[in-house]
């Protein structure tokens, strides 16, 4: 994993960010007794970007994009590749959000969002989108 922090201006900041994963093992699965690989996903690239711009001391916008990945798990098949078995890619996830976040009173925190995330698994439509209001912080 690998990101930068890049501020043009004292009210811009722009992190953008990189991390690739790999798996790779073997296990002997104990209902058949059969020694299988994980499933070859190959390297799963994960480029992400923020960007957060300060109104004011307790006032951010902000906005992000990234992918994520999802794999199969579990101690046999089909997370272990067992003869015959058909082999499966990775679920790429993409995400994006755009907010501001405030702090309307001393030890508390506000945040309102709008995301969405799309993953490959569900095709090109988005699976899903929100808007969100959370308190994320109270004394």
């Amino acid at each position: 994993y690998v990101q930068m922090i890049v501020k043009p201006t004292s009210d811009l900041k722009i992190v953008p960010a990189f991390r690739v994963d790999r798996f790779s093992g073997n296990t002997r699965l104990n209902s058949t007794g059969v020694s299988a690989p994980l499933q070859d996903y190959g390297w799963i690239n994960q480029p992400k970007l923020s960007v957060v711009y300060t109104l004011s001391p307790g006032a951010h916008l902000y906005a992000n994009w990234g992918k994520t990945f999802q794999v199969l798990t579990g101690s046999r098949e089909p997370a272990y590749l067992t003869p015959g078995q058909s082999t499966y890619k990775p679920s790429i996830n993409t995400g994006k959000e755009i907010g501001i976040k405030v702090k309307p009173l001393p030890g508390t925190e506000a945040r309102l969002a709008l995301d969405q995330s799309q993953n490959t698994a569900a095709g090109d439509a988005p699976d899903r989108a929100a808007a969100e209001m959370s308190l994320l912080r109270w004394p």
